[in-house]
């Protein structure tokens, strides 16, 4: 996610190690637009949550909602184990479905089969409780 909304690579992200950044460190690194303090940023000097029109809250939300229906699907086809790979690979809700049919389509089919216990001799502490009772 931080890859997509910050438009740079996952593997930059990644080399990152989930590392904390603050101030220029964070703006040297791509993970920040700009620096402020916390008056400015109340004060309205910084708009964080609408950049060039584009309002961040909004996309976060449609994110969510992408990233909610994948799980959905991955649920539904029982491949709960591949729903990361999907949103590693940014794929969208209509190509998630498409993968998973596809993968649907070229499983074999799981066949079971009942086996019969063949019938061994009865246990001689049983055979002999038997005969005893019918005599």
């Amino acid at each position: 996610m931080v890859a997509r909304n910050r438009n740079v690579s996952s593997a930059h992200v990644k080399a990152t190690q989930a590392a904390t950044y603050f101030g220029t460190n964070s703006l040297s690194l791509g993970l920040a637009d700009e620096v402020c303090d916390v008056r400015q940023l109340k004060a309205g000097h910084n708009n964080v949550f609408n950049r060039g029109g584009k309002n961040m809250t909004e996309d976060i939300e449609v994110y969510k909602a992408e990233v909610l229906e994948i799980s959905k699907l991955c649920k539904l086809a029982h491949a709960e184990n591949k729903m990361a790979e999907f949103i590693e690979q940014q794929l969208t809700p209509d190509q998630v479905k498409e993968k998973l049919l596809a993968s649907v389509s070229t499983q074999n089919e799981i066949m079971s089969t009942v086996y019969h216990q063949e019938k061994t001799a009865e246990n001689p502490v049983i055979s002999a409780a038997k005969a005893r009772l019918w005599r």
